[in-house]
């Protein structure tokens, strides 16, 4: 097939000529009278094989048109030759150094034209022939490349891997405990080694012969291999032994590892018409209590091992005596509790809720305790745990609702005040269980009124299928069951999905409630899901509440609801039914008056404290006085106060990180810092930012303080008298 040339010339003649002399040599020709027709010709199919470039044009010139040939992935390989009537040396030299491929003076000279066109397509071909040598040579040389991999691939499979399971052998086992070993040495994680041997397996090879041994192994390996994590490694050693390298602490050990893997080797195998059931013994090593060398973990584990075939095999051993203690004490503490649900051998207790609005009790969280008989009380903490991790949640939290729904029907008929009891409902129990079908049975059946019954949900349960959660909510909220989510603040739940839940409250964990008096960022938290739990037109309710300071925050911060120790700690049945028949309610402490020039004097000495409070006895103030910050921030949450003066010097917490917690949590008030030793530049700073209205030293001059002082309450009556409707501690502290 003949090339395909395209010519550009502004110069129709020009065209003509050169045209009719490549024709007549047989080529296929294209014309472009100028720059922009002749880049879309470029792209025409098929493309060209050579561009003769007149330099001088119009509009766009030859140089232009050759930059957007070169810039274009489509046009960039095509050779160019520049025509041009500018014979000289420099602009030869310049088109050349642009890129194109030869140079061309007008007036043409036909031979001249033909050989060099002549001499730019065998280039072109041979260019393109030797691009095609490079890739098969290439292809070629990937090939020899994969097959050489492949070889050296299964040299290295054959050197690290069982031939008869595919599972890691003796040589890998060792490269990978020696890495996990460095892993654990410097992040501290957990690590246990644990050796696995299949008890009499002789046997199957002596009674059915080795090709039936070789299949139960490779069946035996697969279950054992389900039962690990991506970071753990399991090799099979020799003969019917099993290694397993972990990164685990002796507890998953037992829950995650030994018991499954013991389970799974017992359960029947199928080999040729026969029914094989095996047991196997398990020997634990733990680094780097049992060992810090792969050499001694994997000897100590060998020695565990050991000890529980001389025993009579089919279970596990830690190298350890205490691991094995901890390992047989948690297996115990399952079969007892599982005997317990099953026997009715757990009860409910009840912790009253109130209403912070009246103080009367409007319902109880069912709590679930066990007096075991041999160990007393068992903790919660200690038998939820062993639930959720042995499956046992589910039957739990069904006794549970069941327990709770009877007591509280039976409350009402024998007259007692309706009250709502709560009931927590885990993640696992939404998994296991379908919570709907669940709760309706239990209301029909115990004939408990739907409105007297709020479900507990936590955040992990949302988060885990947040539209399955979200379909359950409608469908429970449609039975007219009240929804709380639990522990709020203490997940990872969206605030976006939160306003599709149709739950009624927000429960703010104690973990928050515990530190809202001398946490600034508790007392922030606190307040936030209060306002969000408001916004959303739902009610608060804060679980431990311990302290009448944390009640008074809680009041003064407008949530709604309460549970805690001082109300009341959980109640068994009997003591709850006697509580509400007393109809107890919550005694609120006396208001305080705001308002009333109220100065906190804050000093860990005894003896400085009486002088500043003889100092200001005349003064008409208030005077509260504490010993340390903490004290101080009780007092404070107890007490609407105006002004507080501080002692720098203090233990546990000094006087300039107390003021700063004021000043988050009270910004009303004003602040003003006694010491002698603290950094001038902290004072500076706390002084520019707000937190101290007045730094004085000690020893302080008695005037200046007391003018202090007074200058402090003239700055807090003249905010007040700007705005009336403020209290102290709440507008901000700064004198402009």
């Amino acid at each position: 097939m003949s090339a395909t040339l395209l010519i550009v010339d502004d110069v129709p003649e020009n065209l003509v000529i050169l045209g009719q002399l490549l024709r007549a040599a047989g080529y296929r020709v294209r014309a472009a009278n100028r720059g922009a027709v002749a880049l879309k010709y470029a792209r025409l199919e098929p493309p060209p094989d050579l561009i003769l470039l007149d330099l001088m044009m119009p509009e766009m010139d030859g140089h232009e048109v050759l930059d957007h040939l070169r810039a274009d992935p489509q046009t960039r390989e095509i050779p160019v030759i520049f025509v041009t009537a500018m014979d000289s040396a420099e602009t030869e030299t310049l088109c050349l150094e642009q890129g194109a491929a030869d140079f061309v003076t007008k007036p043409i000279v036909a031979s001249v034209v033909l050989a060099r066109v002549r001499n730019q397509l065998e280039l072109r071909r041979a260019r393109a022939w030797l691009l095609d040598q490079n890739a098969f040579l290439e292809t070629e040389v990937a090939r020899r490349i994969a097959e050489v991999r492949a070889i050296q691939d299964e040299s290295e499979r054959k050197a690290n891997f069982d031939d008869l399971t595919g599972l890691p052998n003796r040589n890998l086992l060792d490269d990978r405990l020696a890495q996990a070993i460095e892993r654990s040495r410097a992040d501290a994680s957990p690590l246990i080694v644990l050796m696995l041997s299949l008890d009499r397996f002789k046997s199957v090879n002596a009674h059915l012969g080795r090709g039936a041994g070789d299949r139960a192994l490779r069946l035996v390996s697969e279950r054992l291999a389900r039962l690990t994590a991506t970071t753990d490694t399991l090799a099979r050693v020799e003969g019917d032994e099993f290694i397993l390298v972990m990164e685990a602490d002796e507890r998953e050990a037992v829950i995650r590892y030994a018991q499954p893997m013991l389970d799974a080797v017992m359960a029947p195998l199928r080999i040729d018409d026969h029914e094989i059931v095996l047991s196997a013994s398990i020997g634990m090593a733990t680094f780097p209590k049992d060992g810090d060398t792969a050499d001694r973990l994997l000897r100590h584990a060998t020695v565990a091992l050991s000890k529980i075939k001389v025993a009579g095999g089919q279970g596990f051993r830690f190298y350890a005596p205490a691991m094995n203690a901890r390992a047989l004490e948690r297996l115990d503490l399952e079969r007892d509790l599982r005997e317990a649900i099953r026997q009715g051998g757990l009860s409910l207790h009840y912790q009253p809720q109130i209403d912070l609005r009246n103080g009367q009790i409007i319902g109880a969280e069912a709590l679930a305790r066990w007096q075991h008989p041999r160990r007393g009380w068992v903790s919660p903490g200690d038998f939820i745990p062993v639930a959720e991790e042995s499956g046992l949640i589910g039957p739990l939290g069904k006794w549970v609702l069941h327990e709770a729904c009877r007591q509280n029907q039976a409350w009402q008929t024998a007259g007692l005040p309706p009250v709502t009891v709560a009931v927590n409902l885990s993640a696992l129990q939404f998994a296991a269980y379908d919570v709907v079908d669940l709760t309706s049975a239990i209301l029909r059946e115990t004939g408990l009124a739907p409105e007297y019954l709020e479900l507990e949900l936590t955040e992990s349960a949302a988060m885990a299928d947040t539209l399955a959660f979200i379909e359950a909510t409608q469908r429970l909220k449609e039975l007219s069951i009240s929804l709380s989510l639990d522990d709020f603040g203490t997940g990872f739940s969206s605030l976006g999905y939160l306003r599709q839940f149709r739950i009624d409250r927000l429960k703010i964990d104690q973990t928050f409630v515990n530190d809202i008096v001398q946490d600034p960022g508790s007392a922030a938290i606190v307040t936030a899901i209060i306002n969000l739990a408001h916004s959303l037109n739902l009610a608060a309710i804060a679980e431990g509440v311990e302290t009448e300071a944390q009640l008074q925050f809680l009041r003064a911060h407008d949530c709604d609801e309460m549970q805690g120790y001082y109300f009341s700690r959980p109640l068994p049945a009997s003591e709850f039914e006697a509580l509400l028949r007393s109809e107890r309610l919550l005694a609120f402490p006396a208001e305080t008056v705001a308002a009333s020039r109220t100065l906190l004097l804050v000093d860990d000495d005894p003896q400085v404290r009486f002088m500043l409070e003889r100092l200001f006895a005349h003064e008409g103030y208030r005077v509260l006085s504490a010993g340390d910050g903490l004290s101080a921030l009780e007092l404070l949450a107890l007490n609407a106060v105006d002004v507080v003066v501080s002692d720098g010097d203090m233990p546990l917490m000094d006087g300039a990180e107390f003021l700063v917690r004021v000043s988050a949590m009270y910004p009303g008030t004003m602040r003003i810092l006694l010491s002698g030793t603290i950094d001038p530049k902290l004072i500076a700073k706390s002084v520019n930012q707000g937190e101290i209205f007045k730094f004085l030293t000690k020893p302080w001059k008695t005037a200046e303080l007391r003018e202090a002082v007074r200058e402090a309450f003239r700055i807090i009556e003249s905010r007040a008298q700007r705005h009336p409707l403020a209290l102290a501690g709440g507008l901000d502290s700064n004198p402009a």
